[in-house]
């Protein structure tokens, strides 16, 4: 997701259950299936602060990745001083900043000035993890559990031998941004199912990979996780070292690729606002299975487009009277006249629903 900024602004061992592990070019994917998040755990003593299944990917600190080996002077006997990092949406946590003063963790904003001022309880923040930590213990909580995050998808993780002060500086060079046409853009990259659906695309770029994963001249990142509370995943993108490779001297900014990326993340959003409506609005359409109800959410939402109607709503009433009239309604001469009128799209919308609606209320059909 990517928001515009205002330019005078100042500134993610146990076996696993089931485990996939896909090669993307130069970064390596570990997708972990069936990952369950905690409960309340009565009677469980010591509480886990992680599922079981996600202990050795958080907070290991042993099996080296090759970026680790880099840093260790690719001695792989090395002792290693790895850390885990969260990088929290202030938006999606109630209160972050006086939950982390409150944790006993290392924790800073990545804004600062008056963006700090202005916007620190919906800021990005980052953490460093502690097994056994109380705080940590939500974020891996589910709704079943004592105010657990999991469900809210709060940020992504992730490792790396660098202290916090270096991660934070690391990262705020892609808070704010400038688009390959000079604009400025604030790049939400801590939100989990954005930062998944670019590191995928980005997997064999190794010019992209290396501004994320270098720290200056050094290595930066050994991975990002991140979690997918809906599918109940978690994703590890391993990293490649970058140890021989000298980073370009221009700052990162953002491309058509990235543009397509976010736009195709905010089609997402929106389908499943649409798949909730629509649920809720017909039992036949409640009855679909899951990836069907997105199908037809998605050819509905191209279709409106492609048809003048973009807006929200205007969408809505035009896929809702789609439902109702089992699709004929895209066919139907009466409502593709109203389609191509000069009213307003709203207009349009409310009026073909109007049709569709009436039709199956007097039992007339299209």
């Amino acid at each position: 997701m990517v928001e515009e900024a205002d330019q005078s602004d100042p500134w993610l061992m146990l076996e696993y259950s089931v485990q996939q592990q896909v090669e993307y070019g130069e970064l390596s994917i570990e997708i972990i299936e069936n990952v369950e998040p905690l409960d309340r755990q009565l009677g469980v003593w010591p509480k886990k602060t992680v599922p079981d299944t996600l202990h050795e990917i958080i907070f290991a600190h042993s099996n080296p990745t090759k970026t680790e080996i880099a840093v260790a002077d690719r001695n792989p006997n090395a002792t290693l001083s790895m850390f885990t990092y969260a990088i929290l949406d202030g938006a999606k946590v109630a209160g972050l900043p006086e939950f982390l003063e409150g944790s006993g963790l290392e924790h800073r904003c990545l804004f600062k000035g008056e963006a700090y001022a202005e916007l620190k309880d919906v800021a990005p923040w980052i953490v460093r993890l502690e097994d056994g930590n109380d705080f940590v213990r939500r974020l891996f909580t589910g709704s079943e559990g004592m105010n657990g995050l999991w469900e809210n998808e709060p940020g992504i993780f992730v490792r790396s031998c660098r202290k916090l002060d270096e991660m934070w500086k690391h990262f705020r060079r892609f808070v704010r941004i400038r688009d390959d046409k000079s604009q400025w853009f604030y790049f939400r990259f801590w939100e989990p199912r954005v930062m998944s659906r670019y590191l995928v695309e980005v997997a064999t770029d190794i010019e992209r990979l290396a501004r994320w994963g270098q720290y200056r001249s050094e290595p930066a990142l050994s991975a990002i996780l991140i979690g997918n509370a809906e599918k109940r995943e978690f994703s590890c993108f391993d990293f490649p070292s970058f140890s021989d490779r000298q980073p370009r001297n221009h700052g990162f900014e953002i491309g058509e690729l990235e543009r397509s990326i976010f736009r195709r993340h905010q089609e997402d959003l929106f389908i499943k606002k649409l798949q909730k409506f629509l649920a809720a609005e017909s039992p036949g359409f409640a009855r679909l299975s899951a990836d069907d109800q997105f199908s037809l959410c998605s050819s509905q939402l191209k279709f409106a487009n492609a048809n003048g109607l973009r807006i929200e709503k205007a969408v809505a009433d035009f896929a809702l009277a789609d439902v109702v009239s089992s699709g004929r309604i895209r066919r139907d001469p009466i409502c593709n006249k109203l389609l191509v009128s000069s009213d307003h799209q709203l207009d349009r919308a409310k009026k073909i629903l109007t049709e569709a609606s009436a039709r199956l209320q007097h039992g007339r059909g299209f």
